[in-house]
């Protein structure tokens, strides 16, 4: 779709489609609305209605969403994104890592885990090629 001075826009979403893919990320992550409440930091009950579309979702939410699970902002928005599609393998990974991850309670367990994975990231980074 482009306006009248050619330029590209981007395509409207509707706000079910939203509260549809947040639903959808939730199944993929195998979490509860009140466990991404917990996660995005919102108050309870939020997740479950924006999703049942009793509460607007603003940018701000989706942002946050975004961030604390991993997922690009683009999932919300892009029409070429199936809400079906099929993980693949390395996406699979990350969703069973990021579950477990959010599994553990304790926060200083969390920031070791956090930064043992950090750290081995790093180490990769500076290893010379094969």
């Amino acid at each position: 779709m482009t306006d009248l001075k050619g330029a590209a826009r981007p395509t409207d979403v509707s706000d079910a489609t939203i509260a549809q893919r947040i639903r959808k990320l939730r199944d993929a992550l195998h979490i509860s609305a009140a466990k991404l409440d917990r996660i995005a930091g919102f108050s309870a009950g939020t997740i479950g209605r924006m999703e049942r579309m009793e509460q607007r979702v603003y940018a701000a939410h989706l942002y946050r969403i975004s961030f604390e699970t991993g997922v690009d902002i683009n999932y919300f928005f892009d029409d070429d994104t199936p809400t079906t599609s099929v993980a693949s393998d390395e996406e699979r990974e990350t969703q069973r890592l990021l579950k477990a991850y959010l599994h553990i309670k304790d926060p200083g367990m969390k920031r070791n885990v956090f930064e043992l994975i950090q750290s081995m990231a790093d180490e990769l980074e500076t290893m010379p090629s094969p």
